[in-house]
């Protein structure tokens, strides 16, 4: 992965973080980081990495469709990080129904996450 594409991704985390703390900073932030890493998609459409992770803002923003337009195009490029089933677990629980996120779930818990990339926010109790 470039420098770049690495440092955009580690910055979009940053504000992420930063968003969970400070919640007047949520819809600054997850769009800062939207675009962080949409940029870096431009020239590396089928990046997988790029894919979890616009997969988790996108959850997070409640764009659940789109979250899992990413995220089944990072599994069609042969993800193996965890973060990416984890993800469409979380994207397909909100939008579609929980057995159908089920089986996300269940291959996440087989597989280890990418240490750059993060899980989208999940609270199954507070739809």
């Amino acid at each position: 992965m470039s420098d770049q594409r690495l440092d955009a991704v580690r910055q979009a985390r940053r504000l992420i973080e930063e968003a969970y703390k400070l919640t007047h900073l949520w819809e600054r932030n997850y769009s800062r980081a939207r675009s962080l890493v949409e940029d870096q998609l431009v020239g590396n459409a089928d990046d997988i990495l790029l894919l979890t992770c616009l997969g988790a803002i996108l959850a997070d923003q409640r764009h659940h469709l789109e979250a899992v337009r990413a995220l089944k195009r990072a599994v069609a490029n042969g993800s193996t990080d965890r973060n990416t089933y984890f993800n469409m677990g979380v994207a397909v629980f909100e939008w579609r129904t929980p057995e159908e996120a089920r089986g996300w779930f269940e291959r996440a818990n087989a597989l280890q996450a990418d240490p750059e990339s993060w899980e989208a926010y999940f609270d199954p109790q507070g739809q």
